[in-house]
C-alpha cells in the first residue's frame, strides 16, 4: 500500500512539471485600423504531433488517418461595434460599443493516401503511390475530420500533368470511389490557372469556393454578452505536394474572402467594399500570413517557404523569383544530405523510437557529401558577392559565372548517370533516417534499383 502512494506521489510531482506545449506559429497585430476603426488580427497555426517529420521522409497518411504536415490554422479578428440601448424604460437611447471576437479555421495535410518521394540525388524525387493498400488510412482520416469540422471541403493544388498528375489522379479515384455525406472535393491546378493569360487565382478560387464561405461562416462572440453569435459549420482543407507554398496562399485568400463577408455583416465594410480596398490592412494580413508559411516551411522543408512574393504582394516579382531559386537550391541540400538526420530527430522527440540500454546508433552516413555542398555553396556566394561588389565589369562577371555553371552541370550529369546506371552509389552518398525502419531506402543487395515493396505503381521524371 505504502508502495503505492509513493508511486502516485511520484506522479502527481512529475505531472506539475508538465506544461503544454504548441509546435506552430502565433502572430499578433494590433495596430490596424479600418475606416477609422482599430482592429487586431492574430494568426495561429497549430501543428499536428502525429505522423510528422521532414519533407521527403514524412508523406500520405498512415493506418490510423494521421497524414503528414497536418496543421490547423486560426485567423481571430476583435473589433468594437457601436450599439445602443434603453435607460429604464425612459426611451433614453444610451449608445456604448460591444466588443466582437470573430475565428475562422483552415487546415491543411498530405495528400492522404499512401504514397512517398523517394530521394535519389535529382531534383525531383522518384514518385511512389500504393493506391491499392490506402483505403484504410484514408477512410480513416475522412472520419476524422469530418468528426471534429462537420463538412469539409478538400481543395487539391498540385499539377494535372507531368510529375505530379500520378498522385493528383489517384486522389480524385479515392475521393469518386467513396461516399461522403459532408465532403467535397475539387481539384484546382495551381500552376496552370496562375499562368494562364489574365487568368486571377483569387477570382477563379472565388468563384470555386464562394458558397462554402458562406455557408460554413465563423465563429462571432460578443464579450461584453458573453454571447455567441455563431459557429463555424465546415472547414477548408488544402493541399498540394508539400502543403506549404500554394497551400498558403490559397489558404490567405480564402481567409480575406471570408474576413472580407464578416466586416460586411458588421457593417464595418459597405457591401461594395473589400480587404483589398484598404492597402494597409491587406498588408498587415499579407504579410501574417506570408511569416506563417515561412516558419511552418521551415520545420518542415528546412527553408522559408516559396512564392511568399505573392502572398506578400500579390504578384510574382523578379526578387521572389531569385529568392525561390535560392531556397529551392537549400531545400535539394537539405532534404537529400541532411533530413535523414533530422528525421530522426523527429522520430526520437515524438516517441516513434525508444531508447533501448546498450544500443547505440550512428546517423553520421555520408554528411560529407551534404557539408561539402553546402561549404561549396558558400564559398561560391562569397566569391561571387566581392566580385560583383568590386565591379560592374561584365566580361569578368562571365568569366567568374562560367566555372560555377560548369561545376554544376558536372554534378548534375554525375548524379544523372549513377542514378541510372548505379544507383546504390546514390544510396550511399544520400542522408537517411535510421531511427526508425523507412521502407524506401536503398538496399545495400542491389545494385540496380531501389527495393520498393509491391505492389506499387512507380513515377519518375523520366518515365
Amino acid at each position: 500500500m505504502s508502495v503505492s502512494l509513493k508511486v502516485q506521489s511520484n506522479i502527481k510531482r512529475l505531472e506539475i512539471s508538465y506544461f503544454p506545449l504548441l509546435a506552430g506559429v502565433i502572430l499578433k497585430v494590433t495596430s490596424v485600423t479600418i475606416q477609422n476603426r482599430p482592429i487586431s488580427i492574430a494568426l495561429i497555426t497549430r501543428r499536428s504531433r502525429y505522423n510528422q517529420g521532414t519533407r521527403y521522409f514524412s508523406r500520405g497518411v498512415d493506418e490510423e488517418g494521421n497524414v503528414a504536415n497536418y496543421a490547423e490554422t486560426e485567423e481571430i479578428v476583435e473589433f468594437s461595434i457601436n450599439k445602443s440601448s434603453n435607460i429604464n424604460d425612459l426611451k433614453i437611447v444610451q449608445p456604448y460599443f460591444e466588443t466582437i471576437i470573430l475565428s475562422q479555421t483552415q487546415i491543411r495535410g498530405s495528400i492522404p493516401l499512401s504514397w512517398a518521394q523517394v530521394i535519389n540525388g535529382l531534383y525531383k524525387p522518384q514518385l511512389v503511390i500504393n493506391e491499392a493498400n490506402s483505403t484504410k488510412g484514408f477512410l480513416s482520416h475522412c472520419n476524422k475530420i469530418q468528426n471534429d469540422y462537420k463538412r469539409v471541403l478538400m481543395i487539391n493544388l498540385v499539377d494535372k500533368k507531368k510529375y505530379e498528375k500520378p498522385i493528383g489522379a489517384a486522389f480524385g479515384r479515392m475521393v469518386n470511389s467513396q461516399r461522403f455525406d459532408n465532403i467535397a472535393y475539387i481539384h484546382l491546378d495551381f500552376h496552370s490557372v496562375s499562368k494562364e493569360l489574365g487568368k486571377n487565382v483569387g477570382e477563379e478560387l472565388a468563384r470555386l469556393v464562394s458558397d462554402e464561405i458562406s455557408a460554413f461562416g465563423g465563429y462571432r462572440y460578443s464579450v461584453e454578452s458573453e454571447l455567441e453569435l455563431g459557429t463555424q459549420s465546415g472547414v477548408f482543407r488544402t493541399n498540394c505536394m508539400d502543403c506549404l507554398d500554394r497551400t498558403n496562399v490559397v489558404q490567405s485568400m480564402v481567409a480575406n474572402q471570408w474576413l472580407t463577408r464578416e466586416l460586411r455583416h458588421f457593417s464595418i465594410l459597405s457591401y461594395n467594399q473589400q480587404i483589398e480596398d484598404f492597402p494597409s490592412v491587406h498588408f498587415v494580413l499579407r504579410n501574417l500570413w506570408a511569416d506563417n508559411a515561412d516558419i511552418i516551411s521551415l520545420a518542415y522543408s528546412g527553408t522559408p517557404a516559396l512564392k511568399t512574393d505573392l502572398t506578400r504582394t500579390g504578384k510574382r516579382t523578379i526578387v521572389g523569383i531569385i529568392s525561390d531559386g535560392v531556397n529551392s537550391i537549400g531545400r535539394y541540400i537539405h532534404n537529400n544530405y541532411f533530413d535523414g538526420f533530422r528525421q530522426d530527430s523527429f522520430d526520437l522527440m515524438l516517441g516513434k523510437y525508444r531508447v533501448s540500454n546498450g544500443v547505440f546508433i550512428d546517423n553520421e552516413t555520408n554528411k560529407l557529401v551534404g557539408y561539402g555542398l553546402v561549404s561549396l555553396a558558400f564559398l561560391l556566394f562569397i566569391y561571387i558577392y566581392s566580385t560583383l561588389y568590386s565591379t560592374y565589369n561584365l566580361s569578368m562577371i562571365l568569366s567568374m559565372l562560367l566555372p560555377l555553371v560548369g561545376i554544376i552541370f558536372l554534378y548534375c550529369m554525375l548524379v544523372i548517370i549513377l542514378n541510372r546506371s548505379y544507383p546504390i552509389f546514390i544510396g550511399y552518398m544520400l542522408n537517411w533516417p535510421v531511427l526508425k525502419n523507412y521502407p524506401y531506402s536503398y538496399s545495400p543487395t542491389s545494385k540496380s534499383s531501389f527495393i520498393l515493396p509491391q505492389p506499387y505503381s512507380v513515377h519518375n521524371k523520366r518515365a
